[in-house]
């Protein structure tokens, strides 16, 4: 399997693993703002994680550890 057949293949699997966690989660609509704030911080820093991450800047630990927080803060 060429390099760019694995980038692709990795890169799919992540987008899967996401969609199946965001999915799996119950959130519930948050109306008090403090949480609120925190979920919309959470998820930003969720995204630029994963730029990170495609770019070979972090590892997949800290992907995995900042959608944990932020799909964690969508449930409560």
């Amino acid at each position: 399997m060429s390099e760019m057949e694995n980038t692709t293949s990795t890169k799919r699997d992540l987008k899967k693993h996401y969609l199946d966690r965001l999915y799996s989660t119950k959130g519930k609509p948050t109306y008090d703002y403090h949480k609120r704030k925190m979920r919309i911080g959470l998820h930003e820093q969720f995204d630029e994680v994963w730029v990170k991450y495609n770019n070979g800047l972090a590892t997949y630990r800290e992907w995995e550890h900042s959608l944990n927080k932020w799909l964690t803060m969508e449930q409560i």
